[in-house]
């Protein structure tokens, strides 16, 4: 199992914290971006309304080589100020 550690302290980090986390996104809003998965994640959750992050490649592709070794089940620690202040488990990955 690994630990991922995701930074959550600028300000576009916290919008997106609270428009995808908090608030959750709704999976029959966003059916044609998922495609099967929203089915998937319904199944997997037993709600229509999911947590979701999202995050970019990064300067040199840097992201793309940390999010290719998540897994499900793995664990994320959201941070800000130095602290942690949320956590959840991988349920499903995609790209």
């Amino acid at each position: 199992m690994t630990v991922a550690i995701q930074p959550a302290g600028s300000a576009a980090s916290r919008a997106h914290y609270q428009d995808t986390i908090e608030s959750r996104v709704d999976l029959s809003t966003n059916a044609d971006l998922l495609g099967p998965l929203a089915t998937e994640l319904e199944r997997l959750t037993g709600t229509q309304a999911v947590a979701m992050w999202g995050v970019t490649p990064g300067g040199r592709s840097v992201n793309v080589s940390k999010y290719e070794r998540l897994q499900v089940g793995d664990i994320v620690l959201f941070t800000r100020r130095k602290q942690v202040f949320a956590s959840g488990t991988i349920v499903s990955l995609f790209r």
